[in-house]
């Protein structure tokens, strides 16, 4: 039954919000103008994704228990956001954009989240802990596990990626 509220209120707040940040979006000339590379035939408005971003935060924050991990994903998703607004109204290269990923797969690998080891397909599990070593900032522990921390991040940087190859007509997000 929470996952059934969880989705009604993601799809609501959605909903009431992609209008509003439409407008916004066409007030202030935020559009994607037709092109060789684009499949719409007149200008079309920026920003879908803030919409869905904030529709999101707010479910999880309703519905999930606040944690390290939870404040981590939360924080490195919102790098993304930002990012994604800054391309859409300024236009980014992808260079910078591809720092900016890794910066919040980065965010999200200090939280806690990360690859700690992988399933094999002939029997047992294959360990990406080796090599940890513990590291304290303060207030902080971190554990740093060089094979493993290096695959989380290429796996998140990758995900990333190819949610916006998928994404490459317009309102399909």
């Amino acid at each position: 039954m929470i996952y059934l509220a969880a989705f009604l209120v993601s799809l609501l707040l959605a909903l009431a919000l992609t209008p509003v940040v439409r407008h916004f979006a066409i007030r202030y000339g935020i559009m994607a103008q037709p092109g060789h590379r684009k499949v719409h035939l007149k200008p079309v408005p920026y920003l879908g994704g803030l919409a869905i971003f904030i529709s999101f935060v707010a479910t999880v924050v309703m519905f999930v228990p606040f944690g390290r991990q939870l404040g981590a994903l939360l924080a490195g998703c919102a790098i993304l956001a930002v990012v994604g607004a800054i391309d859409d109204i300024k236009g980014l290269g992808a260079w910078t954009k591809l720092g900016w990923q890794f910066v919040a797969a980065g965010v999200a690998l200090a939280g806690g989240i990360g690859i700690v080891s992988i399933a094999n397909p002939f029997g047992g599990v294959i360990d990406l802990t080796w090599g940890r070593f513990a590291v304290d900032l303060g207030p902080f522990d971190f554990h740093i596990t060089p094979i493993g921390n290096l695959l989380s991040l290429i796996w998140m940087v990758g995900m990333v990626n190819v949610i916006n190859f998928l994404d490459g007509l317009d309102g399909l997000a």
